[in-house]
């Protein structure tokens, strides 16, 4: 998303870190030109077709993409740019995305807490697992992907030559309420079968979101990210699922930093910093 961004790197990579090395047989990846020297050990990608379906994308769009989305440059090129990692299926077996605003331990996990859950995720028939947040059924800060060649071919070509629009989402698939109106069992189905949640506890998470609510695609990045990963996984095709939700069970938990709580918001400096060890090492003050 730009320079402006950088700050957050520290703690994001000293989470990553930590996890890879629980999940075993696992490396960092950043989609960056640069190399930061915060995290020098990741592997740096810049996936140069993805870049320009996004900028297409929202050149065709430009002024057309809703209240929610924006349009402000790197920042939306960037949150697009997340489908690239689903051109790496010969490459991982699972990928875990995570923005830079995520503290990543902030409960840590434990290996066998891992190898379960990716265990019964390489059993399913799903490939692609999320959880909503108020505005989207898919938060496009955290989520975790068997990536597939062909759902990323249908991502880049969606980006260079699909349509968008507030009523109808990605290609006309429809109003939220009239899509979900004549498939809310078969979608909650699915959502169900991964976060262990009742059919009508989902369909009311789903119906409570401002994608439900409001019966519009104009939600937060519904034109970006957010809205594009529900359209794919969980519309066009029948491969996406969500993790459990009971926040009172949960073995490991993300701390996934929002509004004035940004890393690179002047007033959560003092509290992101203290998550980090000091100089030269020893514990976070």
């Amino acid at each position: 998303g730009g320079h402006g961004y950088a700050c957050a790197i520290p703690l994001w990579c000293q989470g990553a870190s930590r996890l890879a090395s629980v999940v075993g047989d696992a490396e960092l990846l950043i989609l960056s030109p640069k190399v930061s020297e915060d995290c020098p050990n990741a592997r740096y990608l810049q996936p140069a077709r993805t870049i320009q379906a996004a900028q297409s994308y929202l050149h065709r769009h430009e002024g057309r993409l809703g209240r929610n989305s924006g349009q402000r440059g790197a920042f939306a090129v960037s949150n697009l740019l997340k489908v690239a990692f689903l051109s790496l299926g010969s490459t991982y077996e699972l990928l875990l995305y995570a923005d830079l605003d995520i503290d990543l331990m902030a409960r840590p996990l434990d290996a066998a807490t891992w190898r379960s859950g990716a265990e019964a995720l390489l059993r399913s028939s799903a490939l692609f697992v999320s959880l909503f947040d108020h505005a989207s059924p898919v938060n496009g800060g955290l989520w975790l992907v068997r990536p597939r060649c062909d759902v990323f071919s249908q991502a880049v070509e969606l980006l260079e030559r699909g349509r968008w629009s507030a009523a109808e989402g990605f290609d006309g698939v429809g109003a939220p309420r009239s899509f979900l109106r004549s498939r809310m069992r078969e979608v909650a189905g699915r959502l169900a079968a991964g976060s262990d949640a009742s059919l009508f506890k989902v369909e009311g998470t789903i119906n409570g979101t401002h994608y439900g609510k409001l019966n519009s695609w104009d939600f937060v990045n519904g034109a970006l990210d957010q809205g594009l990963l529900w359209y794919l996984f969980y519309l066009k095709n029948d491969l996406g699922t969500w993790a459990r939700y009971d926040r009172g069970e949960l073995p490991w938990r993300v701390e996934h930093f929002w509004g004035v709580s940004k890393p690179w918001r002047a007033a959560a400096a003092r509290g992101y910093w203290k998550r980090l060890p000091p100089p030269g090492g020893g514990p976070p003050p």
